[in-house]
């Protein structure tokens, strides 16, 4: 089962309501002056968009020609918060209820073609950590989540099972994402604020990885 089939049918063991749509008619090459992923672009010739909707969890992926446009939402994006540098990410899904988002790194393609997925959050400061190797990886890393987190209450959910500052240890299963992370690879794209939470985060990543070994 591929990691996009995976993470749907996850959802609905769940609990989670899954909607899907028609492929999108016609995708771009390229997306805000960048290449568009090609994970990513294979997910909208699957479906143009996709809502995964739960008591505790949701994520809107966005579509083409869509409420929740790839295209308008990154620009959109980049002029509500022209005080930040979003220019190098290519936000793809926002969290329900927050001002948070999965986005590729464009810049650190590799020869594939395949991005590097990072958390942003645009709340108040930016924060920009890594989270996935690629758009296939970001489906694996939301299943397991989901598998962790089942149906609790939302009060012990923020605590305990916050996307992904809770979940070091999944974020490390990927071992392409250490590789680039302790390369440096991805170190003028991570942005940890002023608060070292975000900092102990990436800390937390590399800890739980150095226990895998």
């Amino acid at each position: 089962m591929n990691p996009l089939d995976h993470l749907i049918a996850t959802c609905r063991r769940h609990g989670v309501d899954v909607m899907l749509s028609k492929a999108a008619p016609s995708i771009p090459d390229h997306v805000c002056g960048h290449t568009l992923d090609p994970q990513l672009s294979a997910f909208l010739k699957r479906t143009n968009g996709m809502s995964l909707r739960g008591e505790n969890w949701g994520w809107w992926w966005y579509g083409l020609g869509t409420p929740n446009d790839l295209v308008e939402s990154n620009e959109s994006m980049r002029r509500i918060r022209d005080d930040f540098n979003l220019e190098p990410y290519v936000a793809f899904a926002i969290q329900e209820g927050y001002a948070c988002y999965l986005a590729t790194i464009p810049a650190l393609g590799r020869e594939n073609g395949t991005q590097p997925v990072v958390y942003l959050d645009t709340y108040e400061d930016l924060v920009v950590v890594p989270v996935a190797s690629s758009v296939e990886a970001a489906c694996t890393l939301l299943a397991a989540h989901l598998e962790r987190a089942g149906k609790i209450e939302r009060s012990v959910f923020e605590a305990t099972h916050a996307f992904p500052w809770e979940i070091p240890d999944l974020v490390s299963a990927d071992t392409a994402l250490v590789s680039l992370l302790n390369g440096g690879a991805l170190e003028a794209h991570v942005k940890v604020g002023a608060d070292d939470y975000h900092q102990r985060f990436i800390d937390r990543v590399r800890h739980a990885s150095n226990l895998r070994s």
